[in-house]
């Protein structure tokens, strides 16, 4: 049920979607690049039943109920589960957040999940069970980040097991009867540079922290204290102009393969 209380400490940005207005949570640059990108392949699909696996924050999750979607969202993480329920208060219909998985099977028309795969160990396992909840015919709409030379502190902070080459993240799609409807990687130069410095920031941070920590997949979705500082000047005119110039750039550079981050559009078999 929306609150007047939960509502209030949402906003939606014209460019950016919504964001917290304590700056709690905001849209990193990352996040939008991916976004601008997801949101563009939702528009092609006919709105039917969503869960979003892994929802962090519930943006995306919040943008595609605007779009006419029937969404669900499945968070484990406590923290993320907050915010996420504050900005889906918002939303234009009501979004049931889980904690765990239900007894699913064949229920849903899309499953979407940003930045999650890389998370879980046993990632083929897990793909099994995200495409057994879906439809026959049903898509799988994913984003992983990619390059293994792109490996760093940032990874090890967000709890990253993995990053993905093409042909391995293709080879695992393949191995669980999905067939490829769209690839394409996204965030060229951009998240190169955010990459770069995020690294720097956390190298020390992360010194004693093992791959795939608990910690890291907790809080890597929705820990946004660094961005909320820039956040000003990114929401300036400035900063949009910016950002739209970058998200535009990234389509050029993706067509050559540039990027450190893949998406996916699948479909399970009939």
């Amino acid at each position: 049920m929306k609150t007047m209380t939960d509502t209030n400490k949402v906003d939606v940005h014209p460019d950016y979607g919504v964001f917290l207005r304590d700056k709690t949570w905001v849209p990193a640059p990352k996040y939008l690049l991916r976004r601008s990108r997801v949101l563009k392949i939702l528009r092609k699909l006919k709105p039917g039943r969503v869960l979003e696996v892994g929802c962090g924050a519930g943006g995306i999750t919040f943008d595609a109920t605007q779009m006419g979607f029937n969404c669900e969202a499945l968070e484990t993480s406590l923290q993320a589960r907050g915010i996420a329920g504050k900005i889906l208060a918002r939303a234009s219909s009501p979004v049931k957040i889980h904690a765990s998985a239900a007894l699913w099977k064949d229920e849903f028309d899309v499953l979407m999940s940003f930045e999650v795969l890389e998370h879980i160990e046993f990632d083929d396992a897990a793909l099994k069970e995200w495409t057994g909840w879906v439809k026959p015919g049903g898509y799988l709409l994913l984003s992983v980040p990619a390059l293994k030379s792109m490996w760093g502190p940032s990874d090890v902070w967000a709890g990253h097991y993995r990053r993905y080459e093409k042909d391995e993240f293709m080879a695992l799609l393949n191995n669980n009867g999905l067939e490829c409807l769209h690839f394409e990687a996204y965030g060229y130069p951009l998240s190169y540079i955010t990459n770069y410095v995020r690294n720097i920031l956390y190298a020390r941070e992360v010194q004693k922290l093992p791959r795939g920590s608990q910690q890291g997949t907790d809080r890597s979705g929705v820990e946004r204290s660094k961005e909320a500082v820039f956040f000003r000047i990114q929401a300036s005119i400035f900063g949009r102009a910016l950002m739209f110039l970058f998200c535009k750039i990234q389509t050029v550079f993706a067509k050559f393969g540039y990027g450190d981050g893949f998406i996916v559009l699948v479909q399970k078999s009939s």
